[in-house]
């Protein structure tokens, strides 16, 4: 008999959606029965990214130029677009080194999943990523 197990698992965080009131963000871990493997499904997420999977240079410049505005890792969004960690885990919110700051995963995966946004910049071609920018993320 084929068994399909999943756990449900959650995190907090302090949510820019929700005027940084702490939120719990919840995940699922599945694990494929034939194969043993795992993976990890976040809820509403299904089919978002695909929209920005393209190699079309026209359609990435136009998408490029219209996120720009809203982008929550753009320097002057970051305070107010994206979530902090709470009090109890790190009293500041967010973690910055140089140009990096890390943040808790919106769309969290595991506990303590997180982001580092390297640059100040909104898009950086991948020969624009430098050591440092790499360094600081860590």
């Amino acid at each position: 008999m084929i068994t399909f197990e999943k756990t449900i698992k959650h995190t907090r965080i302090l949510n820019p959606l929700k005027n940084f009131q702490e939120d719990t963000v919840t995940f699922e871990y599945r694990t494929d029965p034939l194969t043993g493997r795992n993976t990890t499904v976040i809820p509403g997420m299904l089919g978002y990214m695909s929209k920005f999977l393209t190699t079309d240079p026209e359609l990435l410049n136009t998408l490029i130029e219209k996120t720009k505005t809203n982008c929550p890792f753009c320097p002057e969004n970051i305070r107010t677009k994206t979530p902090m960690f709470t009090k109890a885990f790190l009293p500041e919110g967010r973690i910055h080194v140089g140009d990096a700051t890390v943040i808790p995963n919106l769309t969290g995966h595991a506990e303590k999943s997180i982001l580092a946004i390297l640059s100040k910049e909104h898009h950086l071609k991948l020969a624009d990523f430098t050591p440092e920018l790499i360094l600081n993320g860590f």
